[in-house]
C-alpha cells in the first residue's frame, strides 16, 4: 500500500515523528506569505489529510477553497478538518490533478508536499494545470522535500530513517525538476529553505506568457 492510501491519522504520526512537530509552522508561514484576501478564492492542489486547509481557513474568512485530492482516504480525513461557515464554502475534489479544470479562477494555489507523489516527467503538465485555473497576477506556493548536506549526526540519521520508511516520497525532486517546471509558468517572488526540515517553499506570481523551455 501506498503511504498516501493509509489512514489520516497514521500518516499525520508518520510526519509528525519524522518532522517533530516542526512542519507545520513551516507550512504556517509559507501560507502568510501569499497575503490571502477576504473573498480569495483558494486551490489547495493534493490537499492530503487537509494540514495545509487548517492554516488557509485561519488566514481566509471568507471566500471559497477547492480542495484537490486522488487519495479517498486521505480526502475523507480533510473533510473532517474543514470548518466551512457562511461566508467560507469548500469544494472537495476527487481526482488526479493533471486534468483538473474548476469552475471559476483561483487567485492562489498551493502545493503542499502533493507535487512530489509525481514523476518528473509529469511535473509540466501538473504545473500547466494550475497556471490554467489561476487568475492572473494569481499566485503558487509549493512546499517539498530539500534534502540539503546534513550538518549534524541527528540530521544524518532522520535523512537515514526517512529514506527507509519513506522510499520515493522522500527523495528531492525540488530543485533539480520541479523548480525548472513551476518557473516556466510563474515568476519566481522568493524560495526558502528550510535544512533542518529538509524542506523548501517556492512562492511565484503567474505569468501571462508561459516561458519556453530551452
Amino acid at each position: 500500500m501506498s503511504v498516501y492510501g493509509l489512514d489520516g491519522r497514521i500518516y499525520d504520526g508518520l510526519v509528525y515523528l519524522f518532522t517533530l512537530g516542526s512542519e507545520e509552522p513551516f507550512i504556517r508561514k509559507s501560507i502568510v506569505r501569499l497575503g490571502l484576501k477576504p473573498g480569495n478564492r483558494v486551490l489547495d492542489w493534493g490537499c492530503g489529510t487537509g494540514i495545509s486547509l487548517k492554516h488557509i481557513q485561519s488566514l481566509l474568512p471568507e471566500g471559497r477553497v477547492y480542495a484537490l485530492d486522488c487519495s479517498p482516504r486521505m480526502a475523507k480525513y480533510a473533510v473532517g478538518r474543514a470548518s466551512p461557515n457562511p461566508k467560507l464554502d469548500y469544494h472537495f475534489i476527487l481526482r488526479h490533478g493533471t486534468g483538473v479544470e474548476l469552475p471559476e479562477k483561483v487567485d492562489a494555489t498551493i502545493a503542499c508536499y502533493s507535487l512530489c507523489v509525481l514523476e518528473p516527467d509529469e511535473f509540466d503538465a501538473a504545473i500547466e494545470a494550475i497556471w490554467r485555473n489561476t487568475s492572473d497576477d494569481g499566485q503558487l506556493l509549493i512546499l517539498e522535500t530539500h534534502i540539503g548536506t546534513p550538518n549534524s549526526a541527528w540530521q544524518r540519521v532522520t535523512q537515514f530513517v526517512a529514506r527507509k520508511v519513506l522510499g520515493g516520497l522522500f527523495a528531492d525532486k525540488m530543485s533539480n525538476a520541479l523548480l525548472p517546471a513551476a518557473e516556466r509558468y510563474f515568476d519566481r517572488i522568493a524560495v526558502e529553505t528550510d535544512p533542518g526540515l529538509n524542506a523548501r517553499a517556492f512562492l511565484g506570481r503567474r505569468r501571462p506568457v508561459v516561458r519556453p523551455t530551452n
